[in-house]
């Protein structure tokens, strides 16, 4: 589009729109609070007319130009993420991915908007209007110091509970899933973890697990990852502690999008694969 026909299509939004869109500031033309509103309406709008236009026969996933915007913890991302990437280079290449940090139960508005595409995660409690589809589980270990005290002899729960202990929070002071889950499990045996970190980023507890006497207890999928490029050692807790299950989640309204489903079914086969487990039966198929 030419600059003058750019300047007449705007020209009709601003009068169609009763707003400017765009103004002119010292940093150059910036959107509007009416626009920036409007913004994730009008990608959900060009999804829908791009389904509506598209036939089976032209789903060839090499020619799709998206970028998929996927909601996640860091350490989630480290875990689901990197198997795929090479993958994506390879076969979609003009694909995007782009990864935000959002809290659990405030996921229904940007999923629903199209804000985001995609959640990963644990997620306990969910909307009705939200998909979730299992993707891969792992047993909850401990992360420590290569080398250390507890990295030599392990410890029982006494010893366990009088450590300390860095955490995953999800911000404002509440807990991660998977730390509630280990809170829940010692209480049920009259004790308690002394906390001495707390953090949203994965990356920053168990760093300071693998330079200090800090115990992270956390899934093994994710603890391995750390432990290829930290002096961390894995071992097993002195209590018996629930499953850990990382899920997909999406809003009903995608259920028809054959890119996110293409991506949900990629993801998990190189989840799989990468813990050896290429022939292990899928307990739930999404699409």
């Amino acid at each position: 589009m030419s600059q003058g026909a750019m300047s007449n299509s705007l020209a009709r939004l601003r009068e169609l729109l009763g707003d400017p869109l765009l103004v002119r500031t010292a940093r150059g033309m910036v959107p509007t609070e009416r626009a920036l509103e409007l913004k994730p309406r009008v990608h959900e709008l060009i999804r829908q007319l791009s389904l509506l236009l598209e036939t089976k026969g032209e789903r060839d996933i090499s020619s799709v130009q998206r970028n998929i915007k996927i909601a996640c913890a860091d350490a989630t991302a480290l875990i689901a993420l990197g198997p795929l990437l090479a993958e994506i280079e390879e076969v979609a290449p003009n694909l995007q991915l782009e990864v935000f940090q959002i809290l659990n139960w405030r996921l229904k508005e940007p999923l629903g908007d199209g804000s985001i595409d995609l959640a990963i995660g644990a997620y306990p409690d969910l909307s009705d209007s939200l998909q979730i589809s299992r993707l891969i589980s792992g047993r909850m270990m401990c992360g420590v110091r290569a080398g250390s005290e507890f990295a030599r002899h392990g410890f029982d729960l006494d010893t366990y509970c009088g450590a300390a202990h860095g955490v995953l929070s999800v911000g404002a002071g509440f807990r991660a899933t998977v730390e509630m889950a280990t809170d829940d499990a010692l209480a049920g045996v009259g004790k308690q973890r002394k906390v001495r970190l707390s953090s949203q980023y994965a990356t920053v507890i168990v760093d300071a697990a693998a330079h200090s006497d800090l115990v992270v207890t956390a899934p093994d999928l994710m603890l391995r990852q750390f432990a290829k490029n930290l002096p961390l050692e894995i071992i097993e807790p002195p209590i018996d502690l629930p499953e850990f299950v990382l899920s997909f989640v999406w809003h009903a309204r995608a259920k028809d999008d054959w890119v996110l489903s293409w991506f949900r079914q990629r993801l998990r086969l190189c989840l799989l694969r990468a813990q050896g487990q290429s022939d292990a039966p899928i307990d739930h198929i999404d699409e």
